[in-house]
């Protein structure tokens, strides 16, 4: 909920910034660095745990040898969610204004919003799913997203993409939180695992945002969206038989 929260208000609150308010190119990075801000402040008053012997020191993300198996199906479930990232807010905003034909920052920010608005309303009423459930619905549903944003911008149909949006929000909450819990490493290992997730996930999103901005730039937005949507399918697809083959 707190991560659909802070997608719907980016959305929202920064489409109505944009649009509304003073500065419109800059009053919602200024707001974001005030928040930071106050979280930094807040963080630095936390408890401190307990120092381990010779003081803190950091070390690079590994990944055991008996969590290598798990961390392979999580790292392509979470892959696959975060490239609907891509999507949705580094092409999404292009696709909606096409399809809307507003120049309105915050209706085509509320349009975009039916992604977390489902994103979280899947992750409280499917919270209690077993893994493999959760891991394969989550593939259908995102290639089934990704499938009708394809055609969406194909038929340039409005409502295919509202339909789309939420689908894919769908996919994204049930991989994103299967591969969480498909983690299989010991208590004292799983955070240093969790971060190597974490840091594979953030760097596709980044490498598949660059990528697809590069298409867009020379060949077009739909060759761009159907790249994408292609990619995420096939990521789907690996999420999927891993998810038949469980037996639990």
């Amino acid at each position: 909920m707190a991560q659909a929260s802070g997608f719907a208000a980016a959305l929202l609150l920064g489409g109505a910034l944009t649009e509304y308010a003073p500065w419109p190119t800059r009053l919602s990075f200024w707001l974001l660095a005030a928040l930071l801000a106050l979280l930094f402040a807040a963080a630095w008053f936390l408890p401190r745990g307990p120092v381990r012997a010779g003081g803190w020191r950091p070390i690079a993300p590994f990944i055991p040898a008996n969590a290598r198996s798990s961390f392979a199906v999580a790292a392509v479930a979470m892959m696959t969610a975060y490239t609907h990232g891509v999507l949705v807010l580094s092409l999404g905003g292009q696709v909606a204004h096409d399809l809307v034909e507003s120049p309105n920052a915050l209706v085509n920010g509320a349009v975009l919003s039916v992604f977390p608005t489902a994103l979280g309303v899947t992750g409280v009423l499917c919270r209690r799913l077993r893994i493999r459930v959760a891991m394969t619905d989550g593939a259908v549903a995102s290639a089934a997203g990704m499938a009708l944003l394809t055609v969406s911008v194909t038929l340039q149909a409005l409502p295919v993409l509202l339909l789309a949006m939420a689908t894919a929000g769908v996919g994204y909450s049930l991989l994103f939180a299967s591969a969480l819990r498909v983690i299989d490493a010991p208590a004292e290992q799983r955070g240093n695992v969790l971060s190597a997730l974490y840091l594979l996930a953030y760097f596709s999103l980044g490498a598949v945002a660059v990528g697809l901005g590069m298409v867009a730039t020379a060949w077009g937005l739909a060759v761009a969206v159907r790249l994408g949507a292609g990619i995420i399918g096939v990521l789907s697809l690996g999420s999927l038989g891993w998810g038949l083959s469980r037996r639990d």
